[in-house]
């Protein structure tokens, strides 16, 4: 073999080593991300969920005290079970606006409010049988609606009272609590049965995706979207540019004082996406593609991880003070390096292309 041939092969052999690292099997890691990661997070949510409707059940039989503080506990397991998953678009979620009508936030125009007193003044138990809800606008459908009955200052005294308001206020939250429990179970059932199989058989799905590669180009897209959601929408509109001009009103969950809790249970979501616990992730595809940017992104996770866990608590009365204040920047801008490399690194380096993701029309 002349020299021209062996530099020519060599060249090949260069390029087929380089492919290789570029292209894992994605068929392996949308599964290992759909099985171990999304499809047990949904089962979570589902079970959080049926626990929320159970609890409110018991609930408006006798309201009380102990059972409105048992209520309110029902909604927090929910709300983190969802704050785990919420970022996912990819698959069963992105039909019927599922996604929207568990989680109608941030609201436009305080149409939770608005939805909810119109349903409230009607008191018309036909307007919230399981079929009529589930078509009514996404802002009374799910959490946030929730949120604002059971948080309400006056909850106990509205609830409890001996009045057609008062029980008809409650056939609405056990209506709610209900039809988030279909929803959950037909995202389950829908990944398990319909869904994973298909994945799994290797072939391209009518819906959800084309083929494995674009189901983990999806999920890797909706990784970077959770980290642009805490961002752009969960905290830089909240803190404004100085602490004259914060806007804790806009804090995510402010009644219920969630706006931190949400916050580090998002990042151990994206952590967990990557490398975190049993589930699969990208993480060991990317170590073997590029460690140094494996190593850059752990870095990167752990400095987040520590600013988050200095957030104060509650979130809605740190914006306009100095320490508390520096303290929530700090983890803001501990997300954007970590962003920044989900969004300008990672990709290439696992042969994949981010597309749209939810939190691109916001």
């Amino acid at each position: 073999m002349n020299r021209t041939c062996r530099v020519g092969v060599g060249l090949l052999l260069a390029l087929l080593v380089v492919v290789a690292r570029a292209a894992p099997d994605y068929r392996t890691l949308a599964v290992g991300l759909v099985e171990d990661y999304a499809l047990p997070r949904y089962a979570v949510l589902a079970g959080a969920f049926e626990a929320q409707k159970n609890v409110l059940n018991d609930f408006c039989e006798a309201p009380d005290e102990a059972g409105l503080t048992a209520a309110r506990a029902a909604f927090h397991d929910s709300m983190d079970a969802w704050q785990g998953i919420q970022h996912i678009t990819a698959g069963p979620i992105q039909l019927l606006f599922r996604r929207e009508r568990i989680n109608h936030w941030p609201e436009r125009r305080n149409a939770v409010a608005r939805g909810l007193n119109a349903l409230l003044r009607a008191a018309d138990s036909s307007a919230i049988t399981p079929a009529r809800l589930a078509e009514a606008s996404v802002a009374v459908q799910g959490l946030p609606a929730l949120e604002r009955l059971l948080f309400d200052e006056e909850a106990l005294d509205a609830f409890g009272a001996d009045t057609d308001d008062a029980r008809f206020r409650c056939k609405l939250a056990t209506a709610i609590a209900a039809n988030l429990t279909t929803i959950a179970r037909e995202v389950v059932a829908e990944w398990r049965d319909d869904a994973l199989p298909v994945l799994k058989a290797g072939e391209s799905h009518p819906i959800y995706f084309r083929d494995a590669g674009d189901l983990s180009a999806r999920l890797l897209t909706d990784l970077q979207g959770l980290l642009q959601l805490m961002i752009d929408l969960k905290l830089a509109p909240v803190l404004g540019d100085a602490a004259d001009v914060a806007r804790p009103l806009r804090v995510e969950n402010r009644r219920s004082l969630r706006g931190a809790r949400n916050l580090r249970l998002n990042l151990e979501a994206a952590w967990a996406m990557v490398a975190g616990g049993e589930a699969a992730g990208f993480g060991p595809y990317l170590a073997r593609a590029e460690l140094d940017l494996y190593e850059s992104l752990m870095d990167a996770f752990a400095a987040a991880g520590q600013t988050a866990a200095t957030l104060p608590v509650p979130l809605t009365t740190a914006l306009s003070e100095p320490a508390p204040r520096a303290q929530v920047v700090a983890f803001l801008e501990a997300l954007r390096a970590l962003r920044a490399l989900v969004r300008e690194s990672v990709p290439a380096a696992l042969g994949l292309t981010l597309g749209f993701n939810a939190m691109d029309g916001d």
